[in-house]
């Protein structure tokens, strides 16, 4: 018979990754058990035809329809039409990839989203931010 050992998960297992890596404050973590990460942007799957026509290998990524005018996405630059390709090095494979790695997020930190945009591919750096309408 094997024995298991439990993961620690949420917020509590955020402390102790933080805690392993220099540089984050183990109360930056805490902090974020009432915020939630946001760069102020609404996306979607990104369809077979615009894929091709961006020149993309493949449909992968997630599509930006909406930017808030506000956010930390449109101050960094981020505009409707973008593909977000990675977020942190991470390569997407749509739109839910995209909420979660931001969703992972600390706000008050950046990071970094890699787009395509008109065939391009950019990194733009993006400070995480804290949704306005916390639930």
């Amino acid at each position: 018979m094997a024995a298991g050992l439990a993961q620690p998960g949420g917020v509590a297992g955020e402390a102790i990754d933080a805690a392993r890596r220099p540089g984050i404050p183990i109360y930056a973590v805490a902090d974020r058990a009432s915020q939630r990460p946001w760069i102020g942007i609404q996306i979607q799957k990104v369809e077979e035809d615009y894929a091709e026509a961006l020149g993309l290998p493949d449909a992968s990524g997630a599509l930006i329809v909406s930017v808030e005018e506000e956010g930390p996405a449109a101050a960094a630059g981020l505009s409707v039409g973008d593909v977000v390709l990675a977020v942190e090095g991470q390569s997407t494979d749509g739109p839910r990839e995209v909420a979660k790695s931001i969703g992972g997020l600390i706000p008050g930190t950046q990071t970094t989203v890699t787009i395509n945009r008109n065939g391009e591919t950019l990194p733009v750096s993006v400070t995480i931010g804290v949704h306005p309408k916390q639930p």
